[in-house]
């Protein structure tokens, strides 16, 4: 009996766990995330007090809350709870990157882009000492590329992990056109960053012959992408 109601409450978890954080992602931060997040501790006090992974899951989640609220240091403090609490437990990889992931975020939210950058390593490393499929961490390379040019400067680095990160996106089953657009686009203003206008060109072609070939419909997403770009031959 106690194993059939343990079992019962780990599925409720699952779902309460994807449903809080489904509502907190959507904007819902307030009273009902509350209550939920509530439910849960109570749920894990009583069934799984000892469970270290399930408590770092509810620790992340309660930085979720707190990080999209604009609560940096909160959000901090309990991110960094979250990877205590994994470490030593048969938590998966994609639990154990997404905690190092939105630590960046937060960190990046202090602007402490330092901190940031070796979080999102972290992310990374994990992948891939996972084996994962590169696709499935082309976002850390992203943010990486991101991080290097917008923030610290490193031109060339950024570059390196922008086409990285292209280059991985590209691997997935069935890559979304809009990423690689929006990905092409990037490495060419990060080329345009640095003036080198020929290679940024080449990058900017690339991407205009993709929206050609998928005749792309997001009209306001490729405005807004482009709203840098002079000299385009395509008709927006």
């Amino acid at each position: 009996r106690i194993y059939a109601a343990a079992s019962r409450q780990q599925k409720r978890l699952d779902v309460l766990y994807r449903l809080v954080f489904n509502l907190i992602y959507t904007g819902n931060r307030n009273r009902d995330v509350a209550s939920l997040l509530d439910t849960i501790k109570a749920i894990l006090n009583k069934y799984f007090p000892q469970d270290r992974g399930l408590y770092a899951k509810f620790f992340f989640l309660r930085g979720c809350r707190e990080y999209f609220l604009g609560h940096y240091p909160e959000s901090i403090s309990l991110f960094r709870e979250s990877i205590r609490m994994a470490s030593g437990t048969t938590l998966r990889w994609t639990y154990r990157a997404a905690f190092h992931r939105y630590l960046a975020l937060a960190y990046q939210g202090i602007y402490d882009f330092r901190r940031m950058e070796e979080e999102l390593k972290k992310a990374l490393s994990l992948a891939i000492g996972a084996e994962a499929p590169p696709y499935q961490y082309a976002w850390d390379l992203h943010e990486l590329s991101i991080l290097y040019i917008s923030y610290l400067g490193l031109q060339k680095k950024g570059i390196e992990y922008g086409l990285k990160a292209l280059e991985a996106y590209k691997s997935a089953p069935s890559p979304n056109p809009d990423m690689i657009i929006q990905m092409t686009t990037t490495i060419g203003l990060y080329y345009q960053i640095g003036f080198d206008l020929t290679q940024a060109n080449q990058y900017f072609t690339q991407a205009e012959n993709l929206i050609v070939q998928n005749k792309h419909k997001n009209i306001f997403l490729l405005k807004n992408l482009y709203s840098n770009i002079g000299g385009w031959s395509i008709g927006l």
